[in-house]
């Protein structure tokens, strides 16, 4: 779903696993950027709005495992508009999924510039399709 958030992924995800069948496993791959997190204008404002991410993703991931699906998190990626109190949040965000339950695609790690050596989490080069998005390749 092209731009989806916690909240608009929740329903989807609630009569996917309500159907006559419950998948075998559940990729749930979202973004921070889709939350709104380049548009966060302080620390706390990213904070708030990260750890809201992170609450509702637990739950998305929660859900489809009592209903008897394995569960893939897509992580977090790179965004070329994110100053560095939002890049911070990133990569907290990042990590914390890293230490659930269940396996992460780690994409944060393979397609930032600077292998996280660089302050601010942006794409390695020829691996953007715009500010916001991987390319296609």
């Amino acid at each position: 779903m092209p731009g989806a958030t916690v909240a608009t992924t929740a329903p989807v995800l609630a009569a996917l696993l309500s159907g006559p069948e419950v998948p075998g496993t559940v990729v749930i791959g979202l973004s921070l950027a889709n939350e709104g997190l380049a548009s966060t204008g302080s620390e706390a404002a990213a904070r708030q709005l990260a750890d809201g991410f992170l609450l509702g993703l637990h739950e998305l991931a929660s859900s489809a495992e009592r209903a008897g699906a394995s569960v893939v998190l897509g992580g977090v990626y790179p965004n070329d508009d994110l100053d560095l109190t939002q890049t911070r949040e990133l990569r907290r965000t990042h990590a914390r999924m890293a230490a659930w339950r269940w396996p992460v695609i780690n994409f944060l790690e393979r397609t930032e510039a600077g292998a996280g050596q660089s302050p601010l989490a942006h794409w390695q080069p020829r691996m953007r399709a715009d500010a916001w998005h991987p390319n296609e390749e």
